[in-house]
């Protein structure tokens, strides 16, 4: 039985992000193929180590000491995460976490050298350009330690100057979904949220951070029929919030974070999805996918990242220029007024993600990876 670790800086129940649900996705994989997962992450809400199972997935909670820049810390986690290593055949990072890195470097020369050890590299540093030079020796390190790098896009691992040097031992696997793991629609949850924000808006899912380019989103909104929905909650969301009053945007509702079930529900009622993220820290958006696999057209900035290789101008939806106001309000206009477009890139999206993003597709792209690197033939 092919036994795998995960490794990173936050899970579900703590957190809700694009992140978190490709690890779970991972997992569900994982074990799916008769295989067993683990998740090691810091943990805000617990007082000493615990296991708590979600699904059928064991996630190890180490007390967090400290959060800076992003970088979640503990101090008494090291022992278990030796003994976890120990127990695995392959350990798969999520990069960025430089936390992480030290992780590494604590093991004996021993474990690295019997253990195989991939990173999934989700996305560049694009903020801490100061701490980013402190970093680079040791990510450096720590990349080149990898058996295996695993970028979810061509348009990434072509683009980003920090995987350049290890071109040899990159791997493209695109995030997948599966919506067997999502709950059913119902129709007293979709009354429900009908009778709260309509129907056929525009809807924003995910956590609100500064790169999101909600601010843009809220300025395209000023004075237009269109009616944004915007699902999540973050360090950004008490400044969206007065934004949306100064400018009185009664055609913009924000329901902060919601389940599963309400997810579904917001998903089937929208018009189309809106990621108007405008810096490479969004590396691919699985709020997309979730828009795919409901089959609504959707509107992104093209950043050159995965979000250009997930949405597919003019065949899924719509790309914008990031950070333009302008553009963003146009794209959106042009999907309310025209049902019929929304339509055929809605039917479209469907079909791109049933051929490109199922968990099964990613799952065994995966699996081939890590025997292949354990040398076991499936």
């Amino acid at each position: 039985m092919l036994k795998v670790l995960q490794v990173y800086r936050t899970y579900f129940p703590d957190t809700q992000g694009g992140a978190e649900e490709v690890i779970r996705q991972i997992a569900i994989g994982v074990t799916r193929s008769s295989g067993e997962c683990k998740i090691i992450v810091p943990s805000k809400k617990v007082k000493k180590i615990e296991c708590i199972l979600i699904g059928d997935i064991e996630v190890f909670r180490i007390p967090e000491i400290i959060e800076f820049a992003s970088c979640n810390m503990f101090a008494k986690g090291f022992s278990k995460f030796q003994e976890l290593v120990g127990w695995a055949d392959v350990v798969h990072y999520h990069f960025p976490w430089p936390f992480q890195d030290i992780m590494h470097a604590s093991l004996s020369k021993k474990l690295r050298g019997e253990k195989k050890f991939i990173a999934t590299y989700h996305a560049d540093i694009v903020k801490q350009q100061f701490l980013l030079k402190l970093y680079s020796p040791l990510m450096h390190w720590f990349l080149g330690q990898m058996d295996s790098i695993v970028a979810s896009s061509i348009n990434y691992s072509q683009n980003s100057l920090v995987l350049r040097p290890y071109l040899s031992k990159v791997k493209v696997i695109p995030f997948g979904l599966d919506e067997s793991t999502l709950p059913l629609l119902t129709q007293d949850n979709r009354a429900e949220w009908k009778s709260k924000v309509g129907e056929d808006f525009f809807l924003f899912i995910g956590v609100l951070r500064y790169y999101k380019g909600l601010h843009i989103l809220l300025k395209a909104a000023q004075d237009q029929d269109f009616r944004v929905v915007i699902a999540g909650d973050g360090h950004q969301r008490s400044i969206l919030e007065t934004m949306v009053a100064q400018y009185n945007l009664t055609n913009v509702t924000m329901v902060g974070r919601v389940s599963d079930q309400d997810k579904v529900s917001l998903l089937d009622l929208s018009k189309g999805i809106v990621m108007p993220s405008f810096l490479r820290s969004e590396a691919f958006g699985i709020a997309l996918l979730e828009g795919l696999s409901a089959g609504k057209p959707l509107i992104t900035a093209d950043i050159d990242s995965g979000m250009s290789f997930v949405n597919q101008n003019g065949e899924t939806g719509i790309w914008v220029a990031p950070e333009s106001i302008s553009s963003l309000r146009d794209a959106l206009n042009n999907l309310n007024g025209n049902p019929l477009l929304c339509s055929k890139l809605g039917a479209n999206a469907r079909k791109r993600f049933e051929s490109e993003f199922t968990n099964k597709l990613m799952s065994d792209r995966y699996m081939k990876l890590y025997h292949s690197l354990l040398n076991v033939s499936l």
